[in-house]
């Protein structure tokens, strides 16, 4: 197991599995949760709308990490049944609490309506949890007919429409997939029940689920949503979610038992992550499904124990990534288990006989020599176009836009003797992806600012030649023959890929020193890149799943782009984006931009393919059908065109709006980018640029709740930067 300091989530996590692992009385503990809730929200809900949003969220912070160990105690098919029902929550209890929650819900819109996340997040998996506890369960009531069943879950879905009727207005992705499940369970029992091969392989925590047994490795997890399969897309998605619990459910075992043996179970849990996601990918969701909102659910999952798992959530940047009310709730759970304050039901003799033999089973296996002893503590280390209008806006309100001075003399005022040639007096511009920060840097010295102010705030100056910096500074050896063409960072800013001459990526890991990943950009059947392009751009999508590079044959002109997926591990070429454009003309300063756009409600996947050459249009393709739509504008004035010489480009992160800067430094927003004509309209000047530059960048960013297009450049010449700031008033929310 790789050293780092466990999460404080995981922690709880560890401290509720010692508590709840394997208890007979379930049902009481649910129920004792339910009872003490309807007494404190008496005074909670009358006295104190905040305290009473707490109190909701605890009990079903509670609940879920309840039905989330009653999920992994349900044995598979080959395993007894009867010794393993004394430690499952009953069909009745589970389903009533359920109801319980729901109408809790409803009727206390009131005091619930502005905290949207309780519904959105703990509502919502709570539910899932739930439910799937229900829809998997081995034994339902005796006296309970499947027709008996539809009607329970008839009930569970209408109490949920009734939650969606008091509260209006857009939900999560979460709680809409918890209203299909109910759908679902309604119109069949048994139609959301796991795989055959699942079913029948699945372990438990009555036994150890480390190493991850053969049905949680990848060869098994990518027959759950096979590339170009068919099948319930719903009971796919919870095949899934349940391989994700019980790979994190291995960690949380391994740390609960002090485990000291490496079974390489981080290794293993990666890889599994990494199957999980791929077949995600392959699910064939209904129209309008968001995919970044479905990885999103696996991706919180699996950052309890995998840090450097990209982190799909739509929370604030400055919130913290667990709510100190939920760590409360599992503190106090853990500590009213600890004090025996829930009763502990020994009277059941048929539970009691079926703890006694579990028990015997563990120590067996365990201590073959009859020799046990205690457990040592332990502590879990986890790992730190078409044709389209032109109607662009009034000189008056181009020049009304603000445009903010920087100096910049200090990054060109460091001594001759750390200069390292030419290039080190240039400036280079990088606008971050996720925040309000703008770099201008050179290869000694980086200004960061806060751009979201105005005038800009410097917030610090980072010298890459002193050792003493505050910065955490990681040096990369690269062989002189290796230039560096192209540059991304992804999202959560764990990995720096550059491209270079020879079609080659490299992923530089920012957390921690070691060796590159590398992938060339050719055939498998070919050796050695001396005749082969560079990369040109690499650019992440705004979603953070899909990273794209771009090269231009210097044979052909064709322009080819290839495609990584989260987690960047394969590559493969989108042949249907294949741009050709003629070489050797007149100021041919090659590809310019190469983006992807991800389709979202129903729409396709976008590539926009820009260029710096004469006959270039800059072209909107889906890679899906290789359907292209070159974007042009109507008027041909000077300071109407866009032309085909483009500085570079960006999608918003709806995806619903593209931005362009040409050469004439005109910012270009283009929109209805799934419709013909597209509406192109120019907002913005900037700098009059004479070739593809590094001392220009533009993203979107927000800030004070409203999006902008933040566009930054520098003039080494005169040590001067600029920022302009655009407000996006024509975004379509």
């Amino acid at each position: 197991m790789a050293a780092a300091t466990p999460s404080a989530l995981f922690q709880r996590l560890a401290n509720a599995w010692r508590l709840l692992a394997l208890r007979s009385d379930v049902d009481d503990i649910v129920l004792e949760l339910l009872g003490r809730f309807s007494l404190e929200r008496i005074y909670a809900s009358a006295s104190d709308r905040v305290a009473y949003q707490h109190l909701v969220i605890a009990l079903l912070s509670q609940l879920k990490t309840i039905f989330d160990i009653q999920r992994l105690t349900i044995p598979s098919e080959n395993a007894p049944l009867g010794r393993h029902l004394g430690f499952l929550v009953s069909w009745e209890v589970g389903l009533r609490s359920v109801e319980f929650v729901l109408q809790t819900i409803a009727e206390g819109r009131e005091s619930l309506w502005e905290h949207r996340k309780l519904r959105d997040k703990y509502l919502a998996e709570f539910l899932l949890s739930a439910l799937r506890v229900l829809s998997v369960h081995p034994k339902t009531p005796s006296n309970q007919r499947a027709r008996d069943r539809r009607e329970r879950f008839a009930r569970i879905h209408g109490a949920l429409e009734q939650v969606f009727d008091s509260y209006p207005g857009p939900k999560s992705f979460s709680l809409e997939v918890c209203k299909e499940v109910a759908a679902q369970l309604h119109a069949d029992p048994d139609v959301l029940m796991l795989p055959p091969k699942l079913r029948s392989e699945l372990p438990n925590l009555a036994s150890e689920l480390y190493p991850l047994p053969p049905c949680l490795q990848p060869p098994s997890i990518a027959e759950l949503a096979p590339p170009g399969g068919f099948g319930n897309w719903l009971a796919q998605l919870l095949a899934l979610r349940d391989v994700a619990q019980f790979v994190l459910a291995a960690s949380v075992q391994y740390a609960a038992n002090g485990e000291t043996r490496d079974v390489r179970l981080q290794a293993a849990s990666a890889k599994a992550r990494n199957a999980v996601l791929t077949a995600l990918d392959n699910l064939r969701t209904p129209p309008g499904t968001s995919k970044v909102d479905m990885v999103a659910i696996f991706s919180t999952t699996f950052r309890t124990i995998l840090p450097d798992t990209i982190d799909l959530s739509s929370r604030d940047v400055s919130e913290p990534p667990v709510d100190e009310c939920e760590l409360d709730a599992l503190d106090a759970l853990c500590t009213r288990l600890r004090e025996r304050q829930v009763t502990h039901r020994v009277s059941d003799r048929e539970a009691a006989h079926s703890i006694s033999q579990v028990i015997e089973n563990i120590l067996a296996q365990d201590d073959p020599g009859g020799r046990h002893t205690p457990a040592r503590p332990g502590l879990y280390k986890a790992p730190t176009g078409a044709s389209g209008d032109s109607s662009s806006l009034s000189s008056s309100a181009l020049e009304a836009q603000k445009l903010e001075e920087i100096s910049l003399s200090a990054l060109l005022s460091t001594p001759k003797t750390h200069a390292r040639g030419k290039p080190s007096k240039n400036i280079n511009v990088c606008l971050s992806q996720n925040s309000t920060l703008a770099l201008f840097w050179t290869q000694l010295l980086i200004h960061v600012l806060d751009v979201s102010t105005s005038p800009p705030t410097m917030l610090r100056i980072v010298n890459l030649m002193q050792t003493t910096t505050t910065a955490s500074v990681m040096e990369y050896r690269i062989p002189s023959p290796l230039w560096c063409k192209s540059m991304a960072i992804d999202k959560q800013e764990n990995y720096v890929v550059v491209g270079f001459e020879d079609a080659t990526v490299r992923f530089f890991n920012v957390r921690c020193m070691e060796q590159p990943r590398e992938d060339r950009l050719h055939a498998a059947t070919r050796h050695g890149c001396r005749t082969c392009p560079p990369v040109d751009t690499l650019a992440f999508s705004s979603d953070g799943l899909v990273l794209l590079a771009s090269m231009r044959s210097p044979k052909t002109g064709w322009i080819q782009t290839y495609s990584w997926r989260f987690p960047f591990h394969t590559f493969q070429e989108l042949t249907a984006c294949r741009y050709q454009v003629p070489l050797h003309e007149s100021e041919d300063n090659g590809v310019s931009a190469a983006i992807f756009r991800p389709g979202t409600h129903g729409e396709e996947d976008l590539v926009c393919i820009t260029t710096w050459t004469q006959s270039g249009t800059p072209v909107l393709i889906q890679p899906h059908d290789g359907h292209r739509a070159e974007i042009r504008t109507e008027l041909s004035g000077r300071h109407s065109k866009l032309g085909n010489r483009v500085q570079c480009a960006a999608f918003s992160p709806s995806g619903r709006e593209l931005v362009l800067v040409n050469d004439k430094g005109h910012v270009f927003q283009v929109s209805n980018l799934n419709s013909s004509p597209m509406d192109v309209r120019r907002i913005a000047n900037t700098k009059e640029l004479t070739a593809k530059s590094d001392s220009f960048a533009m993203s979107f960013m927000t800030w004070s709740d409203e999006e902008h297009v933040v566009l930054a450049w520098a003039d080494s010449s005169r040590a001067v930067g600029w920022v302009r700031k655009i407000p996006m008033m024509s975004r379509v929310c």
